[in-house]
């Protein structure tokens, strides 16, 4: 009768297992569907970090506000995702036709309801595990000495228990002193630990995920390599880590903690470091890839966007192309083939239209999707000039944080990039301005670039009759101002600051001197 009711408590417990699975894979798929995403989240640059050839900076990153921007379309289910994702607009090359099979193996929903489930399960558990290697170079070797010795002990106080039971209180003995050694010496290891946890999960996640044929072909047989490898490495914990959810009683815990289960398997790491840290990249790396691949399918379900052509002739064909951040976009259509400067009176959409080329560039070449109804390019590399500010730490003014700026892109300049500026030299007087900025302009003009620069001045057109002219205009109809936000051929030679002065709630002693100036 005891025996009955032992046996149907235990079969609740994967009952219940079961149940939770299904619910959790039922509601995930429905928030999938109707393209709701996680929280956004920090990035802890753990993956970007490990990436030594940049094809981008932090500045111009910020310039194309893609910071934003992720927080619109990052989608990710895990950390992994979340890192993986933010290093694409980071590389120069990426696999895009990996990608496309990826997510074309993604149509069938019974594949992507468990790719979503095992993508979520790491979400609440992970903790950075790049940085293992460098935790266990920091093990010292002198604290496992012990170890053996009190292993050993334990084991024989268990065999004098089982022979006789007089004999248990060796076994409590034992047990207490194994426990505060353990607690000792896992203060030591305890970083590592929780590394160890987390990769336990992924050992576990990718077995399911190889199990379902997401990937291809090439990838599976990779990703099967340093499973089985880390999988091996992972077997003194592993056993503990797939019944860790019916410990209720904490029963599997204490056995860890008493025969140094944790120390162990971070000594044995250690010896393993170089392996370990070589399988933990593939695997961040092709988890990461398929987190990329899931926000890429709802991105493209979600909005209005196009997947880009690369094409082998120095341009940018853009159709309808417009900023995600902009909340009622006007699209704008062009064809960039040349050097060009855009001149525009306040407000007229310069900047917007800058960094929605920008933008879309680096969308393209990170995730081959583009806010546009058709968008070819060639696979510049990119720097831009555009949220100049003072450096209070350096002490840089913005004239020398611009100069300093345009510096670096004239060195860039020798590459093959697209090189966008927004009001050059703004942060300088206007003789000086013109001067300085029309020697910049010739030296890039000529360079192996194609530069796209915006201004006020009407002056820096001038001598420049090889390089295209864009503009943006305004329209004043009854004292008040109005932009139609379309890029033109041709100069504006049309300003509006006065205009937007009078528009606004001055007092009438200012206007009034202000308006005894000719409006230019």
């Amino acid at each position: 009768m005891y025996l009955i009711i032992i046996l149907a408590v235990l079969a609740i417990f994967p009952i219940i297992a079961w149940l939770k699975t299904y619910i959790m894979k039922y509601y995930l798929m429905h928030q999938f569907k109707i393209g709701v995403g996680l929280q956004y989240r920090a990035v802890t640059k753990e993956y970007y970090n490990i990436n030594s050839n940049k094809c981008i900076d932090e500045e111009t990153f910020q310039d194309f506000e893609m910071p934003d921007i992720l927080k619109k379309i990052n989608f990710t289910y895990n950390e992994i995702g979340n890192e993986y994702l933010y290093n694409r607009f980071f590389k120069e090359v990426n696999d895009f036709a990996i990608q496309e099979a990826i997510i074309e193996n993604l149509e069938n929903e019974k594949v992507l309801k468990e790719v979503i489930y095992q993508l979520n399960k790491l979400n609440k558990t992970y903790v950075p595990i790049l940085s293992i290697k460098k935790n266990l170079q920091n093990l010292l070797g002198k604290n496992m000495l012990i170890i053996p010795f009190i292993f050993i002990l334990d084991l024989i106080s268990i065999i004098m228990t089982i022979v006789s039971f007089d004999n248990a209180f060796f076994v409590i003995g034992m047990v207490l002193l194994s426990l505060m050694l353990n607690s000792m010496l896992t203060q030591k290891t305890d970083s590592v630990n929780l590394q160890v946890g987390v990769i336990n999960d992924l050992v576990v996640i990718v077995g399911k995920l190889l199990k379902i044929d997401v990937y291809p072909e090439s990838i599976n047989n990779e990703l099967t390599k340093a499973f089985k490898s880390t999988k091996k490495m992972m077997i003194l914990t592993s056993p503990f880590n797939k019944i860790k959810d019916i410990d209720i009683f904490g029963l599997f815990e204490l056995i860890k903690a008493t025969f140094f289960i944790e120390v162990i398997q971070a000594w044995m790491l250690k010896h393993h470091q170089e392996q370990i840290e070589q399988d933990l990249l593939v695997f961040y790396d092709k988890i990461g890839l398929l987190d990329t691949c899931v926000t890429v399918k709802v991105i493209r379900s979600k909005f209005d966007t196009c997947i880009p052509k690369v094409i082998s002739e120095e341009r940018i064909e853009i159709d309808d192309g417009y900023h995600l951040l902009i909340e009622k976009p006007v699209k704008n259509s062009v064809i960039l083939d040349n050097n060009a400067i855009i001149t525009g009176s306040n407000a007229s959409g310069k900047s917007t239209f800058l960094k929605m080329v920008g933008a879309n560039l680096l969308l393209a070449k990170a995730l081959n999707i583009s806010f546009a109804r058709e968008f070819k390019y060639y696979p510049f590399s990119l720097i831009s000039s555009i949220h100049m500010k003072d450096d209070i730490i350096s002490g840089d003014s913005f004239y020398v944080k611009e100069i300093k700026r345009l510096n670096q892109i004239t060195k860039q300049a020798k590459f093959k990039s697209l090189i966008l500026i927004d009001e050059i030299l703004k942060g300088t007087n206007e003789k000086e301005r013109i001067v300085i900025a029309r020697a910049l302009l010739q030296y890039l003009f000529k360079s192996n670039s194609m530069t796209i620069v915006s201004t006020h001045d009407i002056e820096i057109t001038k001598g420049f009759e090889t390089i295209d002219k864009y503009c943006f205009n305004d329209i004043k109809k009854d004292n008040k101002i109005t932009f139609d936000y379309q890029i033109k051929a041709g100069i504006c030679t049309v300003g509006n600051a006065i205009a937007i002065v009078n528009s606004l709630p001055f007092d009438q002693s200012i206007l009034d001197a202000i308006n005894k100036i000719p409006e230019v």
